[in-house]
């Protein structure tokens, strides 16, 4: 394959409010020291810490700490047992985040409560960094809703689909969801291949690497906030470790051209392309869902982004396919009680919804303290000599 038939460019995400792209691992109360007076959280390699245990013959009593951790009121107060002290923590701790604000609620008995915290992703060598899957797959979702958007046609069939879903849990959509994408991605022609076979997707003409690694100074410690639409809500117990605002994510896109010929031609995508989706979909759902909440969204120039644990509609095509409120909000509510159990479904208050609220989800996933929604960023882009 020739240059001719690619284009790259170095993208830069610049993070204006925490993101959260999961590991799927937590630190449990094990896991880390959490001074209270420094807001100081040291994540512990449990590796070094056991071989350091070992080594001043204290091995017993650390396996005993993992099976019983409600024996010590923290970590912390396990190790100063044991004579380790702050000097020490050099030979097993693996990073450190300042300025955490993480609440030991009372456990009874005058001990403190612990929680886990949801790991931010890291490579093989434990710097935290953003697959390029994760990006792509905010990239997908506003192409799709752009799209939607922009073809009448397009919008009118996706719709007809979704209004025959059936079905219940993970089935419910499924079907409908697959054939959907179909209409909207299958664009290549490819000779002896089916129209619906996942190779005829243009989605596979671009092209995004994982992020550059980042450093331990770019996280920081959020709970979790969800927030009615009044201005109202709740504090979570729900932590999870984020990229601060004004961390610089960088990646590259190269964008290919199509080795066949079609209604589309051979030019699926321009970087021009990219960008006029993703302020569609932004437009999208900051008026359709974000604004629909007493604290609204600042309309902006930059590019804007929504990336990682931002929320439902921030990884959904429903709201380009129902551009009216309430059609948006049943259609919400209907897939919330098809996938979830009724007693979830009512312990989240979604039976609310349509009565009570006027907008699906009823909750805004926000940070506690600042209130800043989760996962906005601002892409800048220059296009790199091949």
């Amino acid at each position: 394959m020739t240059p001719d038939f690619l284009e790259k460019y170095d993208c830069t995400l610049t993070v204006k409010t925490p993101v959260f792209v999961g590991s799927g691992k937590k630190l449990s109360k094990v896991e880390y020291i959490y001074e209270p007076s420094t807001k100081t959280l040291r994540v512990i390699d449990v590796r070094r810490l056991y071989e350091f245990m070992a080594s001043k013959g204290r091995e017993k009593a650390l396996e005993d700490y993992f099976r019983r951790p409600d024996n010590y009121n923290g970590t912390i107060m396990f190790l100063l047992s044991n004579q380790i002290r702050r000097p020490d923590y050099d030979n097993f701790v693996a990073y450190t985040l300042e300025d955490c604000m993480l609440p030991q609620d009372s456990g009874g008995r005058g001990r403190s409560k612990p929680y886990d915290i949801l790991e931010f992703m890291s490579d093989p060598y434990g710097n935290p960094y953003v697959p390029g899957s994760t990006i792509k797959g905010m990239l997908r979702t506003a192409i799709a809703a752009s799209r939607i958007r922009r073809d009448a046609v397009l919008k009118s069939r996706i719709a007809s689909k979704l209004e025959r879903s059936t079905g219940r849990n993970r089935k419910y959509l499924a079907k409908e969801i697959t054939e959907a994408e179909a209409a909207i991605f299958n664009n290549l022609e490819y000779e002896g291949q089916k129209q619906g076979d996942a190779v005829n997707s243009d989605m596979r003409l671009v092209r995004v690497s994982d992020s550059e690694p980042l450093s331990s100074r770019d996280l920081m410690v959020c709970k979790k906030f969800d927030e009615r639409p009044d201005g109202t809500g709740n504090a979570l117990p729900i932590f999870k470790i984020c990229l601060k605002p004004g961390t610089k994510i960088k990646f590259t896109v190269t964008l290919e051209k199509s080795a066949c010929e079609s209604s589309l031609g051979k030019q699926f995508y321009s970087f021009d392309d990219i960008v006029r989706a993703l302020r569609d979909f932004d437009s999208i759902y900051t008026s359709q869902f974000l604004n629909q909440f007493k604290n609204q969204v600042r309309p902006t120039d930059e590019i804007r982004c929504w990336l990682g644990s931002a929320g439902f509609h921030s990884k959904t095509i429903l709201g380009a396919v129902y551009d009216d409120d309430e059609d948006l909000l049943y259609k919400t509510k209907e897939v919330f009680e098809n996938t979830l159990n009724e007693k979830v479904f009512r312990q989240h208050g979604h039976e609310l919804e349509g009565r009570k609220y006027q907008v699906s989800p009823h909750t805004r996933k926000k940070t506690d303290g600042a209130r800043l929604d989760f996962g906005e960023c601002a892409l800048t882009y220059s296009k790199k000599a091949i």
